[in-house]
């Protein structure tokens, strides 16, 4: 089994590793820096700003309590500097007119880029369980008017299997998502599935996931591309890679923790 190299990385040469830095690291951390020893209480709570076009609502924490030297990650997004990659698979893989699935939608960064991206002609299923997250996302679908898009507040699980989530969350199933939204085809599957047990350890379930997802979008004419973020390397990781190579994907690594997974 092979994983090759992507062509999305945005840092092949010295200049564009230097301009990637300038951007998407020192810019992020001096921003950070700046809330860290001059807070701004409840004045900066809202942020409306347009990236590439796309505009984002989303409170900032801007009292110096976050999580610095950690990036905020909500910052990364309103500066348009979150997952340069990420972008760059979705804009050169997702095309007019197709069906998206979108696993863990999170604030909607994404799913603002995959609505643009289908267009009118195609549909965004777009999943996330997180209350505050589904709210900033619905909030972002409202200010784009994301018309083509579907926001489901549930977790996606493997049919048939019991998650032991930190909280409460309504969840559906691959097989149920195709019958309540009437898909004939699926183009492109995304998946970034994050959330706390009630033990409070990360939940990682991409091999449970792709294990019951795998088997039923091999019935239909042809295969999604799947986008795939996961983070623990390790046993599970081998697993993953063989079992999406089992079903005929071939994986590129984007990068360390992204792999675009394409159906020969």
């Amino acid at each position: 089994m092979d994983i090759s190299k992507s062509k999305y990385n945005v840092t092949s040469s010295f200049l564009s590793k230097f301009f990637y830095r300038l951007r998407y690291v020192i810019l992020p951390f001096i921003i950070s820096l700046k809330y860290r020893i001059f807070p701004i209480k409840d004045k900066i709570s809202q942020v409306r700003l347009k990236t590439n076009g796309i505009k984002f609502l989303m409170k900032l924490d801007t009292d110096g309590k976050g999580r610095f030297p950690v990036i905020n990650t909500k910052l990364l997004r309103i500066l348009g500097s979150y997952e340069p990659e990420t972008s760059s698979v979705l804009f050169s893989e997702i095309n007019k007119g197709d069906t998206v699935i979108e696993i863990g939608a999170a604030y909607g960064y994404f799913t603002a880029q995959i609505s643009k991206l289908v267009g009118k002609s195609g549909r965004v299923i777009s999943i996330e369980p997180s209350n505050d997250m589904n709210t900033v996302c619905a909030e972002t679908i409202k200010l784009n008017n994301l018309y083509n898009v579907d926001l489901v507040k549930k977790a996606f699980i493997p049919f048939g299997h019991k998650i032991d989530f930190f909280h409460s969350y309504e969840t559906i199933d691959l097989e149920s998502l195709i019958k309540i939204y009437n898909l004939d085809s699926i183009d492109f599957i995304f998946i970034d599935v994050d959330s706390p047990s009630k033990s409070g350890d990360g939940l990682r379930q991409e091999l449970e996931l792709l294990s019951s997802i795998l088997p039923i979008v091999k019935k239909l004419d042809k295969g999604p591309k799947i986008f795939l973020e996961y983070v623990e390397h390790g046993k599970d990781s081998q697993k993953i890679f063989e079992l999406l190579s089992n079903f005929g994907y071939v994986i590129e690594e984007v990068t360390k923790r992204h792999f675009l997974c394409v159906a020969k």
